[in-house]
């Protein structure tokens, strides 16, 4: 049903590391709670990748050597919420991406799709910045 990437022509089907797939992701969530209010911490890493189709190193209009950055750098994101229960009802309020970390870039022409030079379906990454939420539950 499905070919070889050497029976299709590619040289390799291995895509991990390509930028939009990393190879290391992981998240840490760390809570506490005392009585009716809860304190929660997590961190989200996202590992650096590359487009391993292109060289950084290319011929651009006639000049030789010219450099490109192919390179999504590491993320590291960090969100943080508190939170107070009653039996019929909670409100929680945070802050995702509290250190307001920005995604990484890179040249035009590297990834498949951008915004402006990041990545754009490399959805790992935080495209919002530091952002504040609120949520209210009730039950009926």
């Amino acid at each position: 049903m499905f070919s070889s990437a050497a029976a299709s022509g590619l040289t390799s089907s291995e895509l991990l590391g390509d930028i939009g797939r990393p190879k290391v992701v992981g998240n840490l969530a760390l809570s506490l709670t005392r009585g009716d209010w809860s304190y929660n911490w997590l961190t989200t890493y996202v590992g650096k990748t590359k487009d391993i189709d292109l060289d950084p190193v290319f011929t651009y209009q006639g000049r030789p050597n010219s450099y490109r950055d192919i390179v999504a750098e590491k993320r590291v994101y960090h969100t943080a919420s508190i939170s107070y229960s009653q039996a019929d009802w909670e409100i929680l309020a945070g802050v995702s991406n509290i250190f307001n970390t920005t995604p990484p870039s890179v040249s035009t022409g590297v990834a498949d799709s951008r915004y402006g030079n990041v990545p754009a379906f490399a959805t790992q990454y935080d495209y919002y910045g530091r952002t504040p939420f609120v949520r209210l539950k009730y039950k009926f």
